[in-house]
């Protein structure tokens, strides 16, 4: 070998001509001459590389298969050259043929390198040859330019005339579509094909080249247009894609041609991916409509609850300034009951010890007649208040229309005269009875009548007329004026609340207001209207028939019984309760009326105490313990109400009874006073005859009650009782400790005290005004009725039946027993008998 040089591997010849042989090893070319034994280098490859073929051409350039691929090397200018490729990357075999062409064996196929051209062709299936694992040294070329090689499988022979086509490009043509595992069509698509998949789908394009070398082995690049310009190599003709976004996309694809270049990139498919349903067009489109929609109602609900929060504070608004007039108007006439009651009260009491005869009797009866009316007119004031939260009733009867209209009217006639103004009636002969509640209508009409008079001038006439409608089964009570008119009124608001014209004479304004709410719970209507001349009329139309109505409850119903009429008289001395063995207490913080019950109460009762208000009561009753109590329930330091719960929670004075006399009349002023135990309720103003009833009346229940006990011993059921549960509870109690004591014979007074808690006097005044007996006459009376009850129910001797009802000695039992029944033990036992055996 040359000198400093050494072999690596095994020495191949590979070419002999002109008197010289190349020969290579692993890593070089050697060139020998013909009688010369000495190797002459003229090819060292890089350090990596490794020679596994090398040819010689007619140029004299060496061409070298290495593990590198295919190498070029020019001996004149010593410049080796890598010939770059995507065919192959490791070469087995190399051959130079005559016409200007390398024939290269790698990854068993047979490639030939067009030197003039510059390009790689494959010699493939369709040119006669197979794969095969060529040999590095199994090769030659003959004299004619045939090539010989030499592989696993056998020898391929390669004519040295043959043309190689280089300018055939394959056309890459869509074979098939499989989503998401089904084909999609079974046949070749068009080109370029089109299609819509959901989503969501996973999708697998198979393609297919069309060339005459069918069998060629390709590489295959992909790329997707629209989501990225990246290419995606394979030697596989089909790409799988999963899961694209929505969009619109084009598959172009490309292979490698028989010289080993890339043919231009074709499209093979253009693919829509649908959107999924909640990002289609039509969803979105249908969302926007619906959040356009959402915002505008909402906007309009915003808008509408705003306007309907501004409604609602007027109204409220409104709503309080009529509550602050209704409040005034009620504090008003409640403040008036009392005065008004100084005069109406004894204003009765003087008319009723008067004659009608008495020169005095007329002008005191208009004075009257007009107190009356003030007391009307207040207690209209407060009813508007009961008719609005439905509290007040209607009693329906029926009465001959025409004759009450002239009663009702008669009080107006002196009033109209004193102002020369005329009454006169045009009533319809037709109507006879009609059903309503004359004193409600009394005050519509009232009502009309008080309009009329105020707004007539002097020398007018007022008519009232009733008329028959029988086309509307109706009458019409009208009320005709010769005034102003309604020219200064607004007609709309008139029978409103609080609304008053604009005349120089107006009034309160309610009246009106009031007339409408009553003729309306009649069923009827009510209106005006101008005359055709001058004034108004004014009418209210009533049902010509309804049925009669009952009240079925009403807060002031137990008051009823002891109502009198003013013609029925006075009741006889035989009917009337004694009350003059008892003792009164008025209290009451207005002097006036005080001094006035004072008056009206002397001859009546025994004692009367007066007290200013409830703290200077209840030390008062404390120490007088009164029979009965009478209180008004507005006074300062502590009201009626206090006073009552105080009493009726107090063991020693819970027994006395106790009437509440209020200028309020609401129903739940009554139920507040009844639940603080009050045994009376009045409002003012009031007719002394209907308080001296309710005193009457209370007085004789607490006779009646001891009457009871007198007779019986027995505390009366709840329906039959008229005492408080305090003082129920307290004779439960006093029972209950006799009965579990009544064996002893010391049981007295002393021991009865410590046992409930009171004084002797206390415990005296108690039972005598809940029983009318003493402590000891109570107890012997337990102790008469359980012997009683041991004879009729037992055989006991009598000396033990003494022994147990505390007795100290038989005989004491007797005489006890009979003071009481009136019969000895003995007789009582044996009459008793004597009726069973009758039986």
């Amino acid at each position: 070998g040359e000198e400093g040089k050494s072999i690596v591997g095994t020495l191949v010849p590979f070419k002999h001509e002109n008197n010289r042989t190349y020969i290579n090893d692993f890593k070089h070319i050697y060139e020998l001459h013909d009688g010369d034994s000495l190797l002459k280098t003229t090819f060292e490859c890089y350090q990596d590389t490794v020679i596994s073929s090398a040819s010689h051409d007619e140029h004299g350039d060496f061409w070298i298969g290495s593990n590198f691929g295919l190498i070029h090397y020019n001996p004149v200018s010593q410049k080796q050259t890598h010939i770059p490729t995507n065919l192959f990357t490791e070469v087995n075999m190399v051959q130079c043929d005559q016409r200007g062409k390398v024939w290269i064996g790698a990854d068993n196929l047979l490639f030939a390198w067009l030197i003039q051209e510059q390009k790689f062709v494959l010699f493939g299936e369709s040119n006669g040859a197979i794969q095969n694992e060529y040999l590095p040294n199994a090769r030659l070329v003959n004299n004619e330019g045939d090539v010989y090689i030499g592989g696993v499988k056998g020898m391929l022979r390669i004519d040295g005339q043959l043309l190689l086509n280089t300018s055939e490009m394959p056309e890459l043509q869509l074979l098939d579509i499989i989503i998401n595992g089904e084909p999609a069509q079974n046949k070749l698509y068009s080109h370029p094909a089109a299609i819509s998949v959901p989503w969501d789908s996973n999708i697998t394009i198979r393609i297919m080249s069309k060339e005459e070398d069918i069998f060629r082995k390709k590489v295959y690049r992909y790329r997707i247009e629209g989501l990225n310009d990246q290419y995606i190599e394979s030697y596989q003709p089909e790409l799988v894609i999963r899961s694209l976004p929505p969009g619109n996309y084009k598959i172009m694809a490309s292979c490698t041609a028989k010289d080993g270049s890339w043919i231009p990139n074709q499209k093979i498919l253009e693919l829509t991916v649908l959107p999924p349903w909640y990002r289609t067009w039509w969803f979105i489109l249908g969302c926007t409509i619906l959040i356009a929609t959402i915002i505008i109602e909402t906007f309009r609900r915003t808008l509408k609850r705003n306007q309907e929060k501004l409604k609602w504070a007027m109204k409220e608004h409104e709503k309080q300034m009529y509550e602050e007039k209704v409040r005034f108007l009620i504090n008003i006439s409640h403040e008036l009951r009392t005065p008004l009651t100084l005069i109406h009260a004894p204003l009765n009491q003087i008319l009723k010890s008067l004659s009608s005869g008495d020169s005095q009797y007329l002008p005191l009866k208009a004075i009257y007649r007009q107190a009356q009316r003030m007391k009307n007119l207040i207690n209209m004031v407060l009813d508007v208040r009961k008719m609005e939260v439905g509290e007040s009733k209607l009693q329906i009867q029926p009465h001959p229309l025409n004759q009450w209209i002239e009663h009702v009217s008669q009080d107006f006639i002196s009033e109209g005269e004193a102002k020369n103004v005329h009454i006169r009636y045009q009533l319809d002969p037709r109507i006879e009875k009609v059903s309503f509640d004359k004193d409600k209508c009394e005050i519509i009409l009232s009502n009309l009548l008080i309009n009329a008079l105020k707004h007539s001038p002097q020398d007018t006439e007022i008519t009232i007329a009733s008329e028959l409608l029988p086309e509307e089964n109706r009458v019409r009570i009208s009320v005709i004026d010769q005034g102003c008119g309604l020219k200064q009124v607004d007609t709309h608001k008139l029978f409103t609340r609080f609304y008053q014209g604009t005349g120089e004479q107006s009034g309160t304004g309610i009246g009106l207001s009031y007339s409408k709410i009553l003729v309306e719970l009649h069923g009827g209507s009510i209106g005006a209207q101008d005359n055709e001349e001058t004034g108004a009329s004014f009418f209210f139309e009533l049902p010509l028939r309804q049925e009669p109505e009952e009240i079925i409850c009403e807060p002031k119903a137990y008051l009823n019984e002891l109502m009198m009429d003013d013609n029925s008289g006075q009741p006889s001395a035989k009917e009337v309760f004694d009350t003059t063995p008892y003792t009164i207490l008025v209290v009451d913080d207005n002097p006036d009326m005080t001094d006035f019950l004072k008056r009206t109460f002397e001859g009546y009762f025994k004692r009367i105490i007066i007290a200013g208000d409830g703290v200077e009561a209840l030390q008062l009753v404390r120490s007088h313990v009164p029979d009965i109590i009478v209180s008004d329930v507005m006074m300062p330091r502590m009201n009626g109400y206090k006073l009552c719960k105080t009493i009726k929670e107090d063991i020693n004075i819970s027994h006395i009874p106790v009437i509440l006399l209020t200028a309020r009349d609401d129903r739940q002023s009554q139920i507040s006073g009844y639940k603080n135990g009050a045994d009376g309720y009045l409002s003012k103003p009031f007719e002394v005859e209907m308080l001296m009833e309710l005193i009457r009346n209370r007085l004789k229940n607490r006779e009646y009650t001891k009457k009871r006990y007198l007779n019986a011993g027995l505390i009366p059921t709840p329906e039959e009782s008229t005492i408080s549960l305090t003082d129920e509870t307290f004779l439960i109690k006093l029972n209950s400790i006799i009965q579990e004591n009544i064996e002893n014979s010391n049981l007295g007074i002393q021991f009865i005290c410590q046992e409930v808690g009171l004084g002797r006097s206390s415990l005296y005044n108690k039972l005598k005004a809940l029983t009318g007996m003493g402590a000891n006459e109570y107890i012997s009376k337990l102790r008469i009725e359980k012997a009683i009850t041991l004879i009729s129910g037992t055989d006991m001797p009598f000396s033990e039946i003494a022994e147990k009802t505390g007795f100290t000695t038989p005989s004491y039992f007797s005489t006890a027993f009979k003071q009481y029944t009136g019969e000895t033990p003995s007789q009582y036992k044996e009459r008793k008998k004597k009726g069973l055996a009758d039986k």
